[in-house]
């Protein structure tokens, strides 16, 4: 009691509280009356809180006084920081995901959209917030499938919202792919109220779904056989070209190396080489000769392919290849056609020469220097 105000005011501010109060007392700032203003108040032991004044003002005989309540707010800014630190940390985790948020009110016919999701939908503030202005966003070729989605699913079923649908993004007309989940809410006549929930792009999940659905399908229906293994040789995959080939199915063939292909035809230094040609270039082509399942022996052209990872390990071998036996065979009957008589069975005069030819060159001597 009887101590000057500013012995509540932190030294910094005791100025401005002195500017202030004089502006009030002369009249300036009769504004400031009845209302309340934040500050920044000082404790005892120097320490500053946040504070709340309130001023209302009075007169008993002729003299004017002022009166002052002040209140601690540490505790509510701290809750509104809490608050301000939490907004920002959901539009950065909104933004971060692709996710955007919204809240339609089919009573007012409007909703409300975050500011992710305004980005997503390519529009700003003065964008129409009504039913239509949503309809006009969803691609032209799933718009009547969402009207029977919500009207059966959402409305007559009452389900959860959980829906991937293509909308147009309005500032560049490009095609994006989303995810919406929500929840409907009913008045008791059942009929729907509002609708609150996200929408998230997933164009990129999208596209990614379609270049593995390609790669599935050329896998699956390519006339050549294909081998996956891992970096230790271990078969992980195969398609059903590789069964039609080899007789063996997916089951017996997976976990297994593919040394039980191996015909004995190939000496040990061939797979030296192909694996020494891996290793370097990171590919190795030629022909083969293997064993099917049934014991019978037959000729591939052969690719093999290293991939690599992004520290550059080898994650898998990828091996292709195509049954030749027929060929091969061919090529051998018109070599034996094209060399030996066709009635005796001997070696006709183009062999015959070629041997004579041969034997000639291996003895003749060497020109003189």
């Amino acid at each position: 009691m009887g101590q000057p105000l500013k012995l509540l005011i932190p030294q910094r501010f005791q100025q401005q509280h002195l500017d202030d109060m004089q502006r009030v007392l002369s009249g300036g700032e009769r504004r400031a009356i009845g209302k309340s203003v934040e500050l920044v108040g000082q404790r005892k032991d120097g320490s500053e809180f946040p504070l709340e004044l309130s001023l209302s003002n009075g007169s008993v005989e002729g003299d004017h006084f002022f009166t002052g309540i002040i209140r601690d707010i540490t505790e509510r800014k701290r809750i509104e920081e809490a608050l301000r630190e939490s907004e920002l940390f959901f539009k950065e985790s909104q933004r971060a995901a692709s996710v955007g948020s919204y809240k339609f009110d089919f009573t007012r016919n409007s909703w409300a959209s975050s500011e992710v999701l305004d980005q997503l939908f390519g529009i700003d503030a003065s964008y129409d917030r009504s039913v239509q202005g949503w309809s006009a966003l969803i691609h032209p070729d799933d718009a009547q499938m969402m009207v029977d989605y919500l009207t059966e699913e959402v409305v007559k079923k009452r389900n959860a919202f959980h829906k991937e649908y293509r909308v147009v993004r309005k500032s560049d007309g490009q095609t994006r792919w989303v995810i919406g989940l929500g929840k409907a809410e009913f008045d008791a006549q059942g009929m729907p109220v509002s609708l609150v929930g996200t929408i998230q792009d997933i164009t990129d999940r999208k596209a990614s779904e379609e270049r593995l659905q390609l790669a599935a399908s050329v896998f699956t229906h390519a006339r050549e056989g294909i081998m996956i293994t891992d970096a230790a040789g271990t078969i992980v995959e195969v398609n059903e070209t590789f069964t039609t080939i080899t007789g063996y199915s997916r089951e017996e063939a997976l976990g297994q190396n593919p040394r039980m292909l191996n015909s004995g035809r190939q000496s040990a230094e061939f797979y030296v080489a192909m694996w020494s040609a891996l290793t370097q270039q990171d590919h190795w082509y030629g022909e083969v000769w293997n064993r099917r399942k049934d014991g019978h022996v037959y000729a591939q052209t052969l690719v093999i392919s290293t991939v690599r990872d992004g520290s550059a390990k080898v994650k898998n071998y990828a091996a292709l290849f195509s049954d030749i036996t027929e060929m091969k065979e061919n090529q051998s009957e018109l070599e034996h056609v094209a060399h030996y008589d066709l009635l005796t069975g001997l070696p006709n005069r183009v062999l015959l020469s070629r041997w004579c030819w041969t034997s000639w060159s291996c003895s003749s001597p060497p020109a003189s220097a």
